[in-house]
């Protein structure tokens, strides 16, 4: 059907949640997003390809979430009157059978649907 489809980056299975995040976002944290951009971090792929463990969600060491919520508040620390300067706003959602569902919500995370996926 002549698309094509390019990579930033392969990972081979025995790769480290460390690398995984320096290569794909841990620039973006710490550039992109101070000097004014806004940041998406998107986990796509089947059932089983490894979403859940590399976004940090199943509770087995630090993904990327976990690093780039670190590495915000990290950065804003450093910056002068960053407390002042930087407001951090985020949201955390799972797209599954087509219903968007807000993973910081309360309770067990499941009961606020968002709406406009």
């Amino acid at each position: 059907d002549g698309r094509t489809f390019e990579f930033d980056a392969v990972f081979p299975p025995g790769s480290t949640q460390e690398e995984v995040y320096g290569r794909s976002c841990g620039d973006m944290v710490g550039r992109s997003i101070y000097r004014g951009f806004n940041a998406t971090i998107l986990a796509y792929g089947q059932t089983g390809s490894g979403k859940t463990y590399t976004m940090g969600t199943d509770g087995d060491g630090d993904g990327i979430i976990a690093r780039a919520v670190r590495d915000l508040f990290l950065h804003k620390s450093r910056l002068k009157n960053g407390d002042d300067r930087v407001k951090i706003t985020m949201s955390y959602l799972e797209i599954y059978n087509e219903r968007a569902v807000d993973l910081l919500a309360e309770a067990d995370g499941h009961d606020d649907e968002s709406s406009g996926a």
